[in-house]
């Protein structure tokens, strides 16, 4: 890192008006901005009472050495610019050097920070801009930023700030950008000791996207990714049938800066006529990429405004890269009669279709025209999904619209429907058949394994997973188009070929998943052992999370903020886990490989095999860059992830959507979230002892009433 110096009088004044801490948010995104630009990849933000008396930002950066620590908090003192003409091509998020000035000025702050040059860190207190002495300190590789009590020396200021909850949900929000324009860096964010936001720093933006969006956003956003003379665009926009009533979910970041840009608002919107609902607006993350210079981010002290030097690039870069994730066209041909059709099915079709213009619907009758079945491959009774551009179909059955409950027909003779899946299947099959990818799911076969549910597999069908079978030995190893291999609940143990196959395929940068139910297959240990996992022995309890009514084998298990796989998920999403075994670390074979467990019991999980109590892992991806890709192990502990059982009877646990979760981890293209079916159950509202009730309603508080208004008028009287 440069050395930080005040710019000369005449640099300063080219740059923009100076800093000005408006509130909490303000000071947050200048303290993420610096904490980046120091090349930190792990960042966490802490408020307390919106930020207003607490404020914490940690990184692990580069550090401020010592003798530069006061320097910083000068007035335009900065490492990151020193002449006028480096104000052409600015590449770090800050330049000015006035935040920290800005911000000491209104606030108490406490500053540690050490270099990796230097075997301690230097520590430094400002109270209204005026400095202490810099003191040695034992502290980490990196920068913390204490801000206490904003604005305790300006009134004028402080009354004008808002509530707490709405000072911190806009310091939610500035987090929320930042992680999304920086998706390498792992980014924290506690309120008041509450975690509320976790980015596992992957580099993926996928990952980050879902985790600051959340899963049901998230599951309408399609990928673009386009570039052309020297700019690229790439990121997630939303599907014309997900728009939303205001432009609040549009996100736009030009070399990795969030802005506020009309220009590219406008080339997206743009690109979605004819295909959005009146009213609506799309939603997007966007990144655009291009020369520095380019450029010019010096436009206003907010640095949230920017001037290109070809607007009309930016536009047509823009606009073209949304508009060919959108412009593919999609035929929903109904096998069926019109007139005969479900009118459920039929009303959902026809306003699906109204919502794109590059979606069409027909239906053909089979019995007028017999030659339809053969020629769209399907049966009577489907809606045939199929895109000319990209030559694929999918078929989606009525019965996975309409779903039977099939209890009442065993138990009274007569079908009802229990669910109406029209939205999420067919929005999965016009994902799938407008997408130039492919991936394939093989499971394993020939030691034991046990399949996969029906919703296991309509989940996975919904994500656009295709599956297959393979054995490893008659099939001579892992198949090329393998995008995830499955081993479901074997029961017997690989021979050592097929265990050098796992770990050749391993190697080569491929995926595989493990579902394993026992501890004494011994050649699937030595892959775990390979990876830095090891079984342990006996089935594992929870006494701080188990479910009274079944025993403390049947418990919730607590879930990563720190895994991509989990980090979407709350206090309030449970698992039900029963039949478990558990999992310890050990050191891998290799230093390069990294595991992160994901599910895990509390520190009270305890194994029946001798009562060992303390941490057990249910769930762990471990995880290795090879010359062949990214190679990941993923490993369950227990069944009950993918038991049919839980899903069918508990569709609130999140079992099915961990497992989905890791199923599909590193594959950009997938998403692994589906939109759940409509209950079409009608729930009533009952009144227990309608007798006594309509007694107490309708007769005693009426006439407890009358006799309490009597004795008033009374009393008056006789006063």
């Amino acid at each position: 890192m440069p050395e930080i110096q005040v710019l000369d009088p005449h640099v300063a004044d080219l740059i923009a008006a100076g800093e000005v801490v408006e509130r909490p948010a303000s000071v947050v995104k200048e303290l993420m901005e610096n904490a980046i630009d120091a090349g930190a990849d792990a960042l966490t933000v802490e408020i307390q009472h919106g930020g207003m008396s607490l404020i914490r930002v940690t990184d692990n950066g580069c550090g401020i050495a010592a003798a530069e620590a006061e320097t910083a908090f000068l007035r335009h003192a900065t490492s990151k610019l020193r002449t006028e003409y480096d104000l052409e091509a600015i590449g770090t998020l800050g330049f000015r050097g006035e935040a920290l000035a800005a911000i000491s000025a209104v606030s108490r702050i406490d500053v540690m920070s050490r270099t990796q040059d230097a075997p301690l860190g230097a520590s430094l207190s400002l109270e209204g801009g005026v400095a202490g002495p810099v003191e040695q300190a034992g502290c980490p590789l990196g920068t913390t930023m204490v801000v206490r009590d904003l604005f305790y020396n300006t009134p004028a200021r402080l009354k004008f700030m808002k509530k707490d909850a709405a000072e911190g949900a806009a310091v939610f929000g500035v987090v929320q950008r930042v992680a999304l324009s920086h998706p390498e860096v792992a980014v924290k964010f506690l309120r008041d000791g509450k975690q509320e936001l976790a980015t596992p720093g992957d580099g993926q933006l996928r990952s980050a996207v879902y985790a600051v969006l959340g899963r049901d956003l998230a599951l309408g956003f399609t990928q673009v990714d386009s570039s052309d003379e020297g700019m690229s665009v790439s990121g997630f926009v939303s599907q014309p049938s997900c728009c939303r009533a205001s432009r609040n979910w549009q996100f736009f970041f030009v070399n990795g800066r969030q802005v506020k840009s009309r220009l590219m608002m406008a080339a997206l919107e743009e690109a979605y006529q004819n295909q959005k609902m009146v009213g609506k607006f799309p939603g997007c993350v966007l990144h655009l990429t291009t020369r520095l210079s380019a450029v010019d981010v010096n436009v206003h002290p907010a640095k949230t405004e920017v001037k290109f030097g070809s607007e009309r690039g930016v536009f047509s870069a823009v606009y073209h890269a949304v508009l060919s994730a959108l412009e593919r066209d999609v035929e929903l041909v109904v096998l069926a009669s019109e007139d005969t059709t479900d009118q459920r099915i039929t009303k959902f079709l026809h306003n699906y279709a109204a919502l794109s213009g590059h979606l069409s619907l027909s239906f053909v009758d089979p019995v007028e025209h017999p030659s339809a079945l053969t020629e769209y491959e399907a049966d009577q009774n489907t809606v045939v999904v199929r895109c000319a551009d990209t030559g694929r179909q999918r078929v989606v059955p009525f019965s996975d619209i309409l779903v039977a409950d099939l209890m009442s027909y065993y138990t009274y003779g007569t079908y009802t429907y229990s669910e109406f899946d029209a939205e999420g299947q067919l929005t999965s099959a016009v994902d799938y058949v407008t997408s130039d990818n492919s991936h394939i799911l093989y499971l394993a076969e020939n030691h034991g394994e046990s399949a996969l549910g029906g919703s296991v597999t309509d989940a996975i069908s919904k994500a656009n997973l295709s599956t297959s079978t393979v054995s490893l030995l008659l099939d001579n190893g892992v198949p090329d188009d393998c995008s995830l291999l499955v081993f479901n609940q074997p029961q017997t143990d690989l021979s050592a070929d097929e265990a050098q196959m796992v770990r050749d395929y391993l190697e080569g940068g491929g995926q595989v998943m493990i579902l394993l139910t026992r501890t004494d297959l011994a050649n699937f240990n030595a892959i775990l052992a390979d990876y830095g996992l090891a079984m342990a022995q006996g089935y594992i309890g929870d006494t701080a999370r188990y479910y009274a009514q079944y025993g403390r084998f049947y418990f919730s298990a607590t879930l990563s903020a720190s895994s991509p796989i989990t980090a979407q998920f709350g206090d309030d999403d449970l698992t039900l886990i029963y039949g478990a075994h558990g999992m310890t670390q050990c050191d891998p074979v290799r230093d390069t490989i990294t595991v992160t467990p994901f599910m895990t019991t509390t520190e009270s999980g305890y194994s029946d095999a001798g009562g060992q109590t303390g941490t057990y892992i249910l769930g762990a991806q471990a995880e290795e860059e090879t010359d062949g890709g990214t190679a990941r192990l993923t490993v369950f502990t227990t069944e009950s992830v993918v038991d049919q059982s839980i899903l069918t009877f508990n569709p609130s646990m999140v079992n099915l959507d961990i497992f989905l979760n890791a199923a599909t981890s590193g594959m950009e293209d997938i998403s692994a979230i589906s939109i759940p079916a409509k209950s079409l159950e009608i729930t009533y509202n009952t009144v227990l002892n309608p007798g006594m009730w309509s007694t107490l309603y309708l007769a005693v508080i009426p006439l407890g009433v009358l006799i309490g208004g009597l004795a008033y008028w009374i009393k008056r009287r006789k006063l």
